[in-house]
């Protein structure tokens, strides 16, 4: 990690807020979950306890793969190397943090301000979240401040400035042994009951509390019983949110001060692997009193897979959280790098991560919108057009199954609000399209046509060629106008059919006996070569048909009826013969 740069990073950001109070700052540890949560004190125990924030070490996964019993069985490692490998490079920020806000006078009030800070955070480098990155960390309240004996020792006189351990889920890349036991033991943990059983278990810590469960149907998340105790001060909580399995729970963590005498709750909404949002809990947890502003979501845009089905909902289950929450300060990007997979376990059961962005996840929920309305048979992938001087707009399209469904999509969403653009409003139209295919070699000889045509159309409908695929071209028309595609179409379709080839009002149609279909459709492509016309067989009406231009199939109509009138007369000579001999 590039200490130098951080540090001035750190300086930039405190340097903002001088004169107005410190803002929480989050600092990742490896490109994932693990991460340095460091809370702003209450102004009294800054002055009175020389510390500013309460810092604290969140699910730090830092060193060694997962394995279960054997690497051979299962193995899980994290595909890019942590930004801090050990807890003296985290004590080394945690110092760098408390020495430079010191250097920042005491502030009266609270303003809205946001600490960022991206140095050294593998996974997050170059990424601008559309919600945010970091939150700052204090030690404890004055409530609760422990009289201490003489052959006590306190926290704030050990050798280290980590105030707090949080662990909000169980599973082993949550609960890293080999990294948790590299902090001191001094440092209180605060988890879920079965990970504090497992954290428990090891004997290293010398406190480990359970944290609280909110249940569906809670009024308030400041209950005193859902409240860990311990060291963690009343102005900080963290709650387990449960969902219908375990995976699928969310962590929250709230952050309580004072503006101008009036107590503001901060939440940080934290859902590694998602969460379904009937889940009763997360909604208890949105209505409870008192009320809290959201200050950030921290959730993963990958998905992940095993036994082929999704487990981490990623990017659109991100989405429908934010949605649910009415939103948040900041988006952080957490639990989102790729694992590496091996051993039997994670061949049996497919394990497997896919990458997603967040205009992916966008995408999908517009095509969620409208498959709401009937089955979609394609989506094209939008696009930003810029018009008027540099304003723009978003054009996307779907298509349907039935005719129906998309009418009644078009009553439903015009004039709706676009669900990924705050203000914003959808602007809908119902496009007529028709489709045709046709040999190449087809339309080079009637586009002459068709151009005449086209001028024509270019008042009230959108026609578009497309190039050839296996010798096949596609035709489209559009137009909000449906009577106009149908009459589009069938002049387009009697100029691609051709003109029958007839004499005396009767089709003609060559059958010269002892002439193989090879050389009868050799000679007729000479013909039509010469012309400059397609002449082609329709074996089901029995006629031959001319495309091209007017004049040329004239022409070629004249000659093929000279070659019919030949091969009619050897054809009756040769029944004749047939009837003499019979």
């Amino acid at each position: 990690m590039n200490a130098a740069k951080f540090r001035k990073t750190l300086q930039l950001q405190l340097d903002l807020q001088e004169g107005g109070p410190l803002r929480p700052i989050l600092v990742c540890l490896n490109g994932d979950n693990g991460w340095l949560m460091s809370f702003p004190r209450p102004l009294h125990e800054r002055a009175t306890s020389g510390k500013a924030y309460y810092h604290v070490i969140f699910e730090p996964w830092l060193r060694d793969p997962i394995t279960l019993l054997s690497p051979s069985l299962l193995h899980v490692s994290l595909t890019e190397e942590p930004a801090f490998s050990d807890s003296g490079a985290i004590e080394a920020i945690v110092d760098e943090i408390e020495t430079l806000s010191r250097q920042l006078p005491l502030a009266d009030e609270i303003t809205n301000n946001v600490e960022i800070i991206e140095d050294g955070v593998k996974g997050l480098k170059g990424y601008s979240p559309p919600l945010g990155d970091n939150v700052n960390h204090t030690n404890t309240t004055a409530d609760n401040v422990e009289i201490l004996t003489d052959n006590q020792t306190s926290l704030e006189e050990n050798d280290s400035n980590i105030d707090a351990i949080f662990l909000g889920f169980h599973y082993e890349d949550h609960t890293n042994k080999a990294s948790l036991m590299l902090f001191n033991p001094r440092i209180p943990v605060f988890a879920t009951p079965q990970a504090a059983a497992i954290v428990d278990s090891w004997g290293h810590f010398e406190t480990v509390r359970v944290t609280g469960d909110l249940y569906a149907g809670a009024k308030t998340w400041r209950s005193p019983d859902l409240h860990p105790g311990g060291t963690l001060p009343s102005w900080l909580a963290i709650l387990r949110l449960r969902g219908h399995i375990e995976l699928h729970s969310c962590t929250s963590i709230v952050w309580t001060h004072t503006v101008e005498n009036n107590e503001i709750h901060e939440a940080i909404i934290i859902t590694p692997h998602g969460i379904h949002l009937d889940d009763g809990p997360f909604q208890a947890f949105l209505d409870a009193k008192p009320q809290t502003k959201k200050l950030a979501m921290m959730c993963g845009l990958k998905e992940s897979y095993s036994y082929g089905i999704l487990q981490n909902f990623g990017v659109k289950g991100g989405l429908a959280v934010y949605r649910r929450m009415g939103g948040a300060r900041y988006w952080v990007k957490s639990h989102h790098q790729t694992y590496a997979y091996g051993g039997l376990i994670s061949k049996v059961t497919c394990a497997y991560d896919v990458q997603q962005t967040l205009d992916w996840g966008l995408e999908e929920e517009r095509k969620a919108s409208w498959e709401e309305e009937g089955p979609a048979d394609a989506w094209d992938n939008g696009s930003y057009i810029t018009y008027n001087e540099g304003a723009r707009y978003f054009r996307a399209m779907a298509r349907f199954h039935d005719e129906e469904d998309a009418h009644h999509a078009v009553e439903l969403l015009n004039g709706t609000p676009i669900p990924s653009s705050k203000g914003n409003k959808m602007w809908v139209q119902q496009v007529h399209v028709g489709k045709l295919r046709v040999p190449g070699a087809i339309y080079a000889a009637v586009r002459a046509e068709v151009e005449v045509e086209k001028q024509a159309w270019d008042r009230y409908l959108h026609f578009d060629e497309f190039p050839p695929v296996d010798r096949l071209m596609s035709l489209k028309l559009e137009s909000r106008d449906r009577k106009s595609v149908e009459v589009a179409l069938e002049k387009l379709d009697d100029i691609l059919t051709g003109e029958i080839a007839s004499h005396d009002g009767k089709p003609i149609w060559i059958e010269s006996p002892g002439i193989s279909l090879e050389e009868k459709e050799r000679k007729l492509n000479e013909i039509g070569k010469r012309l400059g016309v397609i002449i082609w067989r329709n074996r089901i009406c029995v006629r031959l048909q001319v495309c091209g231009p007017p004049e040329k199939r004239r022409e070629a109509i004249e000659l093929l009826a000279m070659v019919g009138s030949v091969a009619k007369a050897a054809r009756d000579e040769r029944a004749t013969l047939l009837r003499a001999i019979w």
